[in-house]
């Protein structure tokens, strides 16, 4: 019956990350359950909806092993871990916890997933908080890619714009009352 249990539980924490670009691992056991709930209301609203779900470290290795993620998962499986997932993705989650941190200095990072590389818990802090979430690299890509067209544009205008100031300058040169 046990093994059938941890069957299901892997299964279940497989298929709450075989579509996740990356997660977040934590160690929420100092905190208090009035300072949990805060936090994981705090997650839904800065980090566009992330979740926490506390793990069984044993059962979630083979679930991470399944999907595919780096082995070195397993150092961050030590103890009792909540994995944060969903969301904005990994970055937004990290500036997230790096914001609570601030506050609040029972929150235990133990390290991250994004894009299938795996973050040890100072790089959490030090390089994926400080990493464009996907928004601001969405709106980075989009100016990349109209910069140039915006460019040629204003250069495809110019001449036409030059000409129209040229005429509109003798116009009113004409206009003007000549002064004898």
């Amino acid at each position: 019956m046990a093994k059938q249990l941890k069957q299901i539980l892997a299964s279940q924490v497989f298929e709450t990350i075989k579509d996740r670009e990356g997660a977040v691992f934590v160690d929420v056991a100092p905190m208090t359950v009035e300072l949990s709930t805060r936090f994981r209301t705090f997650l839904d609203e800065k980090a566009g909806g992330a979740r926490l779900r506390v793990i069984h470290n044993r059962t979630a290795r083979k679930a991470f092993e399944q999907a595919g993620w780096p082995a070195e998962v397993a150092a961050a499986l030590k103890g009792p871990t909540a994995i944060i997932f969903g969301g904005e993705g990994t970055a937004k989650i990290a500036k997230t916890l790096t914001e609570w941190a601030r506050s609040d200095k029972t929150l235990v990072v133990k390290g991250a997933v994004a894009e299938g590389e795996y973050y040890d818990s100072k790089a959490v802090g030090a390089t994926l908080a400080k990493l464009p979430d996907k928004d601001t690299m969405r709106a980075m890509l989009l100016s990349a890619i109209l910069g140039p067209a915006r460019a040629l544009a204003v250069l495809a205008q110019a001449p036409g714009a030059s000409l129209a100031r040229a005429l509109q300058a003798r116009v009113d040169q004409d206009a003007a009352p000549s002064q004898a």
